[in-house]
């Protein structure tokens, strides 16, 4: 009798103490408080990851999220995917044949992906990460400015000064401006057109 008192005294104690102390968060099997969590996130979703070339609607933007994680998750940070209505295009640079193979594999497990069209580059000595992220930036700041393609879902990425401009559009002088745009930045040698002409 004494022993199940104290036993329902500790539980009511703790209960109580449970509302005063820092909240915790599941993340994986772990417990961790909320500024864990965000650490974590800023350590592995830095802010530079972040795309300024946003997804035409939500569930391309939930997809890209998913599949961005599951990349960082299994070691494949330099991949970024890009969604229009299901159809991801997972581009970036690769070491070799079979990281390109494996990274494939993971793009695919990932549920909501109706098709996956891969472009990867060989990764190289010469690469230049930093000034392909400015020359993005930079191209994704002319399609804002341009009142014909700051609502066209038409984005873009430039891995070894090449342009890979990709989306959807109805009107084929919204593809044919996006691809002239890319092809104007200063720095950019090609461009690779995956924008297709969807009614």
């Amino acid at each position: 009798m004494i022993r199940s008192l104290l036993f329902s005294l500790c539980l009511i104690a703790l209960s109580a103490l449970g509302g005063c102390g820092t909240p915790v968060v599941q993340v994986a099997g772990m417990g961790m408080t909320g500024y864990d969590t965000a650490t974590m996130a800023d350590k592995y979703l830095p802010k530079e990851r972040i795309d300024f070339n946003c997804p035409a609607n939500r569930e391309d933007a939930v997809l890209e999220r998913r599949m961005d994680e599951r990349l960082l998750i299994k070691g494949y940070p330099e991949l970024q995917p890009y969604s229009f209505d299901r159809h991801v295009y997972l581009v970036g640079e690769v070491t070799d044949r079979d990281n390109a193979a494996h990274a494939t594999e993971i793009a695919c497990t990932v549920k909501g992906v109706d098709r996956l069209t891969t472009h990867f580059f060989p990764a190289s000595e010469h690469s230049d990460p930093a000034r392909d992220l400015s020359l993005t930036r930079e191209l994704a700041k002319r399609y804002q400015q341009s009142a014909t393609l700051k609502n066209a879902a038409i984005r873009a990425r430039v891995i070894q000064s090449t342009a890979l401009v990709m989306g959807l559009t109805p009107d084929p002088q919204v593809k044919k401006l996006a691809l002239s745009t890319a092809r104007s930045l200063p720095g950019v040698t090609s461009v690779v057109d995956y924008v297709t002409i969807a009614p």
